[in-house]
């Protein structure tokens, strides 16, 4: 398990180096940051005190190897907008993000899980062709355009909710099922197809024939052994939520959060702060994917070996 463990955990690292060269380079080709702060009419003198003044006077190579020196400290840079640490202004944006986020993950799991093992255990039934007509329905439905009907359902018809903005728990409602729509067609599908095939086992079979409640079969004997697919799939999910999930929600929804911030900083080719959200996005993402392998080498050992 120990191997197995520092095996997971050096791969996370060189997954984040490659996080931090990737957008290192990408957030350059975005362009110029000076020429937006310096505006039209300034001199050349002032545009290379800018320069300067934010280290992008230096080759590229170099300000790489300075960057990569910087997050081994922990300094991930100062804004070039507003001039505060970069990683703060994204941990004072975190908690909006994280509302959403957990908020749709919690929808998610109520739905999905239930619905998809209801539906494995009754197919053919009516709510079986519901939640398959809803997975297929869901996962082809883009994210913003789901948000932008809520509006207009929600907020703009049936005014029962607010159409943006952050407030009370009634600003959450609409940016966390935005998050969670295409986590529930998802996970209920797969959760669905994983039981059929457990239930079609021979030790499901033998425990039916024990005469064992049908829900002590479907929950304490199939749902255990369908679940680890299962699992791994909705952890990446989950993640995704606080991913491209709140960068779509809180646009839609004017939400300040990490994703309306990154998008902003994409907007002003602010390199620091938009090099911040995305590792600290890429680390969490990152993170939750170490716990679930370590989780499901826990659940099978066979993983381990």
């Amino acid at each position: 398990m120990v191997r197995f463990l520092l095996s997971r955990l050096a791969q996370a690292i060189v997954t984040l180096w490659m996080v931090v060269t990737v957008v290192f380079f990408l957030a350059r080709l975005t362009g110029d940051p000076v020429a937006l702060l310096a505006g039209e009419h300034a001199t050349a003198e002032y545009e290379v005190e800018l320069r300067a003044r934010f280290g992008l006077d230096k080759p590229l190579w170099q300000q790489y190897v300075i960057y990569l020196g910087q997050v081994a400290r922990g300094d991930f840079g100062t804004s070039i907008v507003s001039g505060e640490p970069a990683l703060a202004q994204v941990m004072e944006r975190w908690p909006a993000t994280l509302e959403i986020g957990l908020v749709g993950i919690i929808i998610t799991l109520v739905l999905a899980l239930p619905i998809g093992v209801y539906a494995a255990a009754h197919r053919g039934s009516p709510l079986d062709y519901l939640a398959r007509g809803f997975a297929v329905f869901g996962q082809a439905i883009p994210g913003f355009w789901v948000g932008l009907i809520f509006i207009l359902v929600f907020a703009v018809d049936l005014r029962l909710l607010p159409a943006g903005g952050r407030g009370g728990p009634q600003h959450i409602i609409l940016p966390a099922l935005t998050t969670g729509w295409f986590a529930v067609a998802g996970i209920m599908r797969l959760t669905r197809s994983s039981m059929l095939e457990v239930l079609g086992s021979e030790y499901v079979k033998l425990a039916r024939a024990k005469g064992l409640p049908m829900h002590v079969v479907v929950w304490k004997h199939a749902f255990r052994n369908a679940a680890i697919p299962v699992l791994t799939f909705s952890a990446l999910v989950v993640v995704s939520l606080f991913l491209t999930g709140s960068i779509v929600a809180e646009t839609v929804f004017s939400y300040p959060g990490v994703g309306s911030l990154l998008i902003d900083a994409v907007r002003k080719r602010d390199f620091p702060q938009l090099q911040a959200a995305v590792l600290f996005l890429s680390a969490l993402y990152v993170l939750v994917n170490l716990g679930v392998d370590l989780l499901y080498g826990y659940l099978d050992p066979r993983v381990r070996s």
